[in-house]
């Protein structure tokens, strides 16, 4: 009895382990018969291909990042119907839907974004010289960019200044933030008036000159409406003024702009029988050499009055250069005026 049992044990497992190998043998091939989804993503402006772009399977957890030669694979995919989407920084997402894989199929697919533009978060850098976000900032910071200087028509740069809440002038050059005093004679503006983060009050009276500031390569005006002279100096007690001029892009950029006006005042305040206007205009060139940029304006503005003895006029010449190395960065400017205002 023992001996039968001993056998028939044996034959057993002969043959439990004869299926097993059947089973492995058997599933290997199903196994080789997932499907997958591969191709590439290109830029649609270069039709160069993209780097990191993000590969979704839509309703799965299923995602891939691009290689350097913007390809990518998604493997190891049942039969069935499947939508891809594609999405990366800077770029308009896309899709292809109503994929249908079979058994050990290789399912390529091409993909091109067009790029587009971006809104990003506001972030300021004049209130603690650091990078921060406008809602984290100490003091009150606004901001204003050269879009809105320009839609204003202005000629000067405190005539947009104007319209910014809390900021008022006493006079031409004298502003004052939330009422803190602008001018402080005998020692100069309290507020602090940067170009690119570098002071450009006048070196005689420490006062703020904006008619040495042209507005054709501004990119934005930064106005901290608080007292910063812990960090800046004693000429930041009633706030701070940054502007902030655009790169020197590698590409030739010229700019013109001009502008006349005449006029209209009532006929009991008419102090001449000629007509009384304005013109302006403003040239500016800017191109990269190298690792230095440089940029170049001149411009002109003349009245000959609104009122009795305000005839003025006014010549501009402003020189920037710049470097573009990272270790040592450098900027020089040198701005030349030649003013003449009223009987003086």
């Amino acid at each position: 009895m023992r001996i039968v049992r001993s056998r028939t044990t044996t034959f057993q497992r002969s043959l439990l382990v004869a299926a097993s190998i059947a089973f492995v043998i058997g599933a290997a091939p199903a196994s080789a018969q997932t499907a997958s989804i591969a191709g590439i993503v290109r830029d649609l402006e270069t039709d160069r291909p993209l780097d990191g772009a993000t590969v979704i399977l839509r309703d799965t957890p299923l995602h891939v990042m691009t290689n350097a030669q913007g390809r990518f694979v998604i493997g190891g995919l049942a039969a069935g119907r499947y939508t891809i989407q594609v999405t990366a920084t800077g770029f308009a997402s896309d899709s292809v839907t109503r994929i249908v894989l079979v058994e050990g199929q290789r399912y390529e697919v091409t993909l091109t974004l067009g790029r587009v533009a971006l809104r990003l978060q506001e972030v300021v850098v004049t209130g603690s010289r650091a990078m921060e976000r406008s809602e984290e900032a100490v003091a009150s910071i606004a901001a204003l960019p050269s879009d809105d200087i320009l839609e204003r028509n202005v000629i000067t740069i405190n005539q947009a200044l104007a319209f910014v809440p809390g900021v008022t002038f006493n006079g031409t050059n004298q502003m004052d933030i939330r009422g803190a005093a602008g001018l402080s004679r005998g020692i100069g503006s309290r507020v602090l008036m940067l170009l690119d983060g570098h002071p450009i009050l006048t070196g005689d009276g420490g006062e703020i000159d904006f008619g040495t500031i042209p507005l054709l390569d501004l990119d934005r005006v930064e106005i901290v409406k608080g007292a910063y002279s812990a960090v800046y100096g004693s000429n930041a007690l009633g706030g701070v003024v940054n502007l902030l001029t655009t790169p020197i892009e590698s590409e030739p950029r010229t700019v013109l702009r001009g502008h006349v006006g005449t006029y209209n005042y009532p006929q009991q305040y008419e102090w001449s029988d000629g007509r009384q206007g304005a013109f302006g205009v403003g040239l500016q060139h800017s191109r990269r050499m190298g690792s230095v940029g440089g940029r170049i304006a001149l411009g002109y503005e003349g009245t000959n009055g609104f009122s009795e003895n305000g005839e003025s006029s006014r010549w501009l010449g402003r020189v920037k250069l710049s470097s573009a190395t990272r270790k040592a960065p450098w900027e020089l400017y040198g701005v030349v005026v030649r003013e003449r205002a009223g009987e003086f």
